[in-house]
C-alpha cells in the first residue's frame, strides 16, 4: 500500500516492502550486549527502514549492528542470522521507525 505524501523521493535505488524480525544495537552498546526488538519495514540494496519496539533507542548518525533473524517458515528453517553494519540517516519525529545506510 502507497501513501501520497507530496514529498518528493530522493532515493538513488527504490525500496521494497521486505517484513521480518530483527535485532539491533549501537555499535557501542552490541559489544555490552545491549539489543533491542524490531521489524524491517522496506528494504533496498542501499539500506532498509525499521521500526522499532522502544523509541528512542538509537539516533542520526549511529552506526549500528543489525542482526536479521530467519523466519519461522519452512523454507527459513536451518538458516543462519545475518549481521548488518550500518549508519542512522534518519529517525521520525516519536523515534519509532529509523532508516539505515548499509556500510
Amino acid at each position: 500500500m502507497f501513501f501520497e505524501t507530496g514529498v518528493e523521493e530522493k532515493r538513488k535505488f527504490t525500496r521494497r516492502p521486505l517484513h521480518g524480525v530483527v535485532s539491533f544495537a549501537c555499535s557501542e552498546d552490541a559489544e555490552m550486549d545491549v539489543w533491542y526488538l524490531g521489524w524491517i519495514q522496506d528494504t533496498s540494496v542501499a539500506g532498509m527502514k525499521i521500526f522499532s519496539q522502544q523509541p528512542g533507542t538509537v539516533r542520526v548518525g549511529n552506526l549500528v549492528t543489525v542482526l536479521c533473524l530467519p523466519g519461522s517458515d519452512q523454507k527459513s528453517r536451518g538458516k543462519e542470522s545475518v549481521r548488518i553494519q550500518a549508519e542512522v540517516v534518519w529517525q521520525s519525529e516519536d523515534g519509532f521507525c529509523f532508516g539505515i545506510r548499509f556500510c
